[in-house]
């Protein structure tokens, strides 16, 4: 007896396992709004416990698997947030659903839009600003001389700086690909440039302008 009983454990086992289970179901429908029953595209349709859900497309229609007793929120920005509870024991294997969302409405307080004050007026008033000693205090101590060449020396450099470097790096060597990169010191028709223009007085009459 005893072993016929350990068989039919064996044999039924996975059978009851499933039985026990939630089945999966086909969860469709429609989400409008509850005005005019146009559909709304993009409203989510989320399983928060289990992280799993779908969205409607264009016309408002949705369809995703879910499991019997899943709670589903329907949120949309603009909507009130609604949640429906899948049924369980249903025969079909599916279940549709037809969602009125409410639009909520939010009243603001009054906000009133001034023009900018001219630009005297603003530099006359940064100008007359008194902060506290404190915070002049925090800036030099912050931003001394000594602390940030300590900062320099201390610190490599993080991923965003290494990443700018390696890309300029690398578009440079794109760009002077298959080519010879010579020096400027050693291109005669540079120095046959620089010659005739000190011959000419360029470089003199340029600092007597700047006199």
């Amino acid at each position: 007896m005893q072993k016929i009983l350990i068989i039919f454990i064996i044999l039924f086992y996975p059978f009851l396992i499933l039985f026990g289970q939630p089945r999966p179901i086909q969860f469709s429908g429609l989400v409008v709004t509850g005005d005019s029953l146009y559909g709304i595209p993009n409203v989510n349709l989320s399983i928060r416990q289990a992280y799993r859900g779908g969205t409607t497309d264009r016309f408002g229609f949705f369809s995703f698997v879910v499991l019997e007793g899943d709670t589903v929120f329907i949120s949309c920005v603009g909507f009130k947030t609604q949640k429906t509870i899948i049924p369980t024991g249903n025969i079909n294997q599916s279940h549709a659903l037809f969602v009125e969302l409410e639009q909520d409405v939010t009243q603001l307080q009054e906000v009133i839009i001034s023009p900018l004050p001219p630009k005297d007026k603003f530099v006359q008033a940064f100008l007359a600003l008194q902060l506290p000693r404190e915070t002049y205090d925090n800036f030099e101590k912050n931003y001394s001389q000594k602390i940030l060449k300590k900062l320099f020396n201390e610190y490599a450099m993080d991923g965003s700086e290494n990443y700018k470097t390696w890309s300029a790096y690398q578009f440079e060597k794109v760009s002077h690909k298959n080519e010879v990169i010579m020096n400027p010191l050693l291109n005669p028709f540079a120095w046959v440039k620089f010659i005739q223009a000190v011959s000419e007085g360029k470089f003199k009459r340029k600092k007597e302008d700047e006199d």
